[in-house]
């Protein structure tokens, strides 16, 4: 039945394809068959547009399911999978239940013994392993493990198990969009704009390391609280690999039919990252209007309306939004990539400017525009500058990749790279948002996440000052900087002055802030050594873990003055920054920092700032600091606080100051 239905479309098409009336010769060769007309116009429409020609072996008959419908049949081999699972996890994982089902995998909530927390577990179903092997699963696991971002659900661990792949990530305790959208109907501006922003950040990220989702639909965005998560990288493909080694067969159109791109329909292989803009085009259409952009009753009805349709007015469904609107989900939706904006971020900020909503207040990670008010001290957020970064990628000797970032204009200044860090976060961190704006206001700021961390590789077999120091000059090559101020923050004060005695011909003048010449193990102090290591000891132990209470006793020794609010965004830094054992590594490498050599060698302009009443680092590690590099300047700040806060009159001195230093004042 399937094959001759197959025969006569490749028979109604080929034909149609010679025929100067191709409209009229399909619907007389179709017979009357709707569907079977539908499906050779999409297919004829698709060929117009691509040039490709459709491998008419993979076309499904009309009465196939569709693929959301093929998804719900949950039950085939299941059953035998959460036994295996459960006997080859056994010391390690606790299999509690099954919480969801797809056509190529299924998740189980699971408790995790080592590290007592919720996690959940995804594994191949057992009825695909012959059919379509491990490799495409396999492949999600590494393109997963590569992304490090705070709205790209994370790795925890994989594996095998009687040869079935699984991976381990975080339990979000709360709703897809996909229920979301399904519960309670169109969401509003704010919600929507919020959600869309998080994804698209996520979404330019994993551009950026060279990955496409080639999937993104609600039901793989998850929502908690404020938060939202973007799973499910497991068919998209690194851009750039060489021909034989994609995961994916040639002209195979993989995604979901409500989503899908018309290029991925056509089963172009030279798919990029603007086919997820596509589909995050189309997700917005449907979290503002309730439903998809292009319905149909079955799967291939819907691909041909993709191809062939222009993109129904969103100003119907929603008039309260006007019809400028329209025109920005016709340029998102565009059937051609050329003609389609080329980024997620670059549509929610068009889409935002349309629906005269403030982009910078549509902030990549808050997803409600609407502000709560602040507590009588804070800096309002929706005041705030909001800082315009663009981020890059560089390499470094040893081929681990760092993630960078660029923003302001002016004099260049980087900044060595302190403990934990994290682009997008500490972006928007009201403990570090007000550093970022402020240095950027009049420098061409470049801020860096060292390995281990942040958005860089986190995988990663040298972690050492040396490693460190290569770091810097690895991002300051790919700026392709001549001369420029250095700024070292705490750990990357030590860091900045081996870079400038390495290359003082590039460094102009240098700023350092709570910074120390000495690590732990080097200062000879048996207290403070053993300090450490009982803090090296809270890491191991509880950095992962939900509860914050082990992070906390870091926020309360950096920031004892901090309000909650900050101190939670601090807390949650330290958790997305780096996983336990790298934190613990970055931290025990930093105890055997010795620079007082280089300090007193240095030839290079400095100015030393401290917090005058901190304990993280005395304010006698500073002085110190001053006292042996030659001319060095030393300015007390007055703060409790590791690095000042918005609010204390400590970051108006060290703005002042250091703008007069650096001449920009």
């Amino acid at each position: 039945m399937d094959q001759r239905w197959r025969a006569r479309v490749r028979e109604i098409f080929h034909r149609a394809l010679a025929s100067d009336d191709r409209a009229a010769y399909v619907a007389e060769a179709a017979g009357g068959d709707a569907e079977l007309a539908r499906e050779v116009e999409g297919l004829l429409t698709a060929h117009d547009a691509t040039g490709i020609l459709p491998r008419f072996e993979e076309l499904e008959p009309p009465a196939a399911a569709t693929q959301d419908e093929a998804e719900r049949d949950e039950s085939d081999g299941l059953e035998d999978m959460e036994d295996l699972l459960t006997g080859g996890l056994e010391g390690r994982y606790v299999v509690e239940r099954r919480i969801g089902a797809g056509g190529m995998a299924a998740v189980y909530l699971a408790r995790d013994l080592r590290h007592d927390r919720q996690v959940a577990i995804k594994v191949m179903r057992p009825r695909l392993l012959d059919r379509i092997g491990v490799d495409r699963f396999l492949r999600e696991i590494q393109l997963t493990a590569r992304l490090h971002h705070p709205h790209i659900l994370p790795l925890f661990d994989s594996g095998e198990i009687a040869g079935m792949p699984y991976y381990v990530m975080p339990h979000v305790d709360g709703l897809s969009l996909a229920q979301r959208i399904r519960d309670a109907g169109p969401l509003s501006l704010g919600e929507a704009l919020g959600i869309a922003g998080q994804v698209a950040s996520a979404l330019d990220f994993a551009h950026a390391n060279g990955v496409v989702h080639r999937d993104v639909k609600p039901g793989n965005v998850l929502l908690r609280g404020d938060a939202t998560f973007v799973c499910d990288f497991g068919i998209g493909f690194a851009l750039g690999r060489t021909p034989g080694s994609r995961i994916t067969n040639p002209g195979l159109a993989i995604g979901s039919p409500s989503y899908m791109s018309p290029e991925q329909i056509a089963g172009d292989e030279n798919v990029d990252e603007r086919t997820d803009v596509y589909a995050l085009g189309c997700m917005t259409y449907e979290m503002l209007a309730g439903e998809p952009p292009f319905r149909g009753r079955h799967s291939r009805t819907v691909m041909m309306r993709h191809v062939r349709d222009p993109v129904p007015f969103l100003s119907s469904a929603r008039p309260e939004l006007g019809h400028d609107v329209d025109a920005v989900f016709d340029r998102a939706l565009a059937k051609s990539p050329t003609d389609r904006i080329q980024t997620p971020g670059e549509f929610v900020r068009t889409l935002s400017q349309t629906l005269v909503v403030d982009p910078r207040r549509v902030e990549f990670g808050v997803p409600n525009p609407i502000r709560r008010p602040p507590p009588s001290h804070e800096v309002d957020d929706a005041t705030s500058p909001t800082l315009d970064q663009r981020i890059r990628i560089c390499t470094t000797r040893d081929g681990v990749k760092i993630a960078w970032a660029e923003s302001g204009a002016g004099p260049p200044l980087v900044k060595a790279a302190n403990w934990l860090s994290h682009l997008e976060h500490d972006a928007k961190s009201p403990m570090w948002r007000h550093w970022w704006s402020g240095l950027s206001r009049r420098h061409r700021l470049i801020r860096y996440d060292e390995r281990g961390q942040g958005l860089s590789d986190r995988d990663v077999e040298d972690i050492s000052f040396e490693a460190w120091v290569s770091d810097l000059e690895a991002v300051v090559d790919a700026a392709r900087l001549e001369r420029f101020t250095l700024l070292g923050v705490s750990k990357g004060g030590a860091i900045a002055i081996t870079y400038a005695h390495r290359h003082p011909e590039r460094v102009e003048r240098m700023v350092l802030l709570g910074a120390y010449p000495l690590g732990r193990a080097k200062a000879g102090d048996r207290e403070w050594e053993t300090k450490a290591r009982v803090e090296l000891d809270l890491v191991r132990l509880g950095w992962g873990r939900e509860n914050p209470a082990h992070r906390q006793v870091f926020s309360s020794l950096f920031f004892p003055d901090a309000d909650p609010r900050r101190i939670a965004w601090f807390n949650e830094l330290q958790r997305v920054s780096a996983t336990p054992e790298n934190a613990a590594r970055i931290m025990e490498a930093s105890f055997d920092i010795d620079v007082i050599r280089e300090a007193r060698e240095l030839t290079v302009p400095t100015l030393i700032f401290h917090s005058q009443d901190e304990e993280r680092v005395p304010v006698a590690a500073g002085r110190y600091f001053a006292s042996l590099i030659p001319g060095a300047q030393f300015i007390p700040l007055p703060s409790r606080n590791h690095v000042p806060l918005e609010h204390e009159p400590a970051w108006r001195q060290f703005l002042d100051a250091f703008e007069e230093f650096t001449g920009v004042s």
